[in-house]
């Protein structure tokens, strides 16, 4: 269940990097993204006979979601804002996804499910060979102190999506509930795209483009790749924020109990 709250915090990223493009379709080609918070754990061999059924019964739990009917397609009214600071270039603001709709997760193939349960790492690579999304896409933001609005609506086709993420997690008392539960406080994502085609319709900016788009184009521009791995931690610190917040209400032990043992009651 990590990673698909992963992939749906991954995906708003994508009307960022789409606003870059002055045109209304485009093939972006192949994109590569990676990511990560904290440290990982150690990645101890062999698995032992425990880490082997859990791993296993992990990989049950992944299948089950693709019977879950409100996954596919996934529809959210908003996205969190991602706040975005430029200094040399004087802007200063945030980007937000509003209507979010995404479909093909349910068609995913995990190619690789381990669960180490004494340093509480896992280790995941899934592959979907089409996602779509959509939604109206914001840019609120301040240039040379002057406002800058943008709103548009993005559509786009990723095919063939893989996967690679490697979490870690440690035992806490819930503020909630007094249990033990988990918590995820380290997480390691490399994602890779073959192509990435995308629509943008219903422009408004409040600026001309030939003033607008230069600016947008370089703070997305493969020339930031620092900047834009930043935005992508930041991505995934909304993802682990969801995850923990639910998980604070579920005590480790039905995790340790299901992962661990032949039957669960």
């Amino acid at each position: 269940m990590r990673v698909v709250v992963f992939l749906v915090t991954w995906c708003f990223s994508f009307p960022s990097i789409l606003t870059e493009i002055n045109i209304y379709n485009t093939d972006l080609g192949d994109i590569h993204y990676t990511g990560e918070i904290g440290h990982e754990p150690l990645k101890y061999t062999p698995l032992s006979t425990q880490d082997q059924l859990a791993s296993e019964k992990a990989a049950d739990v992944m299948d089950f979601i693709q019977l879950i009917p409100k996954i596919d397609p996934l529809e959210l009214a908003m996205l969190p804002p991602i706040g975005i600071d430029v200094p040399y270039l004087f802007l200063k603001g945030k980007v937000f996804l509003k209507n979010f709709v995404m479909s093909g997760v349910k068609q995913f193939e995990l190619r690789k499910m381990e669960l180490r349960m004494i340093n509480l790492r896992s280790d995941v690579n899934i592959n979907l060979p089409l996602i779509s999304i959509a939604g109206d896409f914001y840019l609120q933001a301040y240039l040379t102190f002057v406002p800058l609005y943008l709103k548009c609506h993005i559509s786009a086709d990723l095919h063939n999506v893989n996967v690679v993420a490697t979490t870690g997690g440690k035992k806490i008392r819930s503020p909630n509930t007094g249990e033990v539960v988990l918590q995820v406080n380290s997480i390691h994502v490399a994602v890779d795209i073959q192509n990435v085609k995308v629509n943008i319709t219903d422009v408004e900016t409040n600026a001309p483009e030939e003033e607008t788009g230069p600016i947008v184009m370089q703070l997305f521009s493969n020339s930031r790749r620092n900047s834009e791995s930043r935005t992508f931690d930041k991505i995934l610190g909304i993802g682990l924020g969801i995850v923990n917040q639910e998980l604070l209400n579920i005590p480790f032990e039905v995790f340790e109990q299901y992962l661990t043992t032949d039957t669960y009651k």
